[in-house]
């Protein structure tokens, strides 16, 4: 019997498809930082609880993220210049 806390999948699945799909979830696209605080809106309508910055592209070297005061309508980070990324916003 397949346990039901796990799934197969025979293809990659996007994390737009997964995460984007759960109420209270913001999944953004794919950012840019430029060492400066950047506002990225999340309409989630309320100050996010957990907010993350995910790397997308690593072939810069090192990365860092410093997270700023969120509020009800932008998520705010700062991140290296040049180095991609995508926010995960959670209501």
């Amino acid at each position: 019997m397949a346990n039901p806390n796990y799934f197969d999948v025979d293809a990659p699945v996007k994390a737009s498809s997964f995460i984007g799909s759960f109420p209270g979830v913001f999944l953004s696209t794919e950012q840019t930082g430029n060492g400066a605080s950047q506002s990225i809106a999340h309409g989630l309508g309320a100050v996010p609880s957990l907010t993350f910055a995910i790397p997308s592209d690593l072939t810069g070297g090192a990365y860092t993220v410093a997270y700023g005061t969120h509020t009800a309508t932008n998520t705010l980070v700062t991140v290296t210049t040049g180095e991609k990324y995508r926010i995960v916003a959670i209501k």
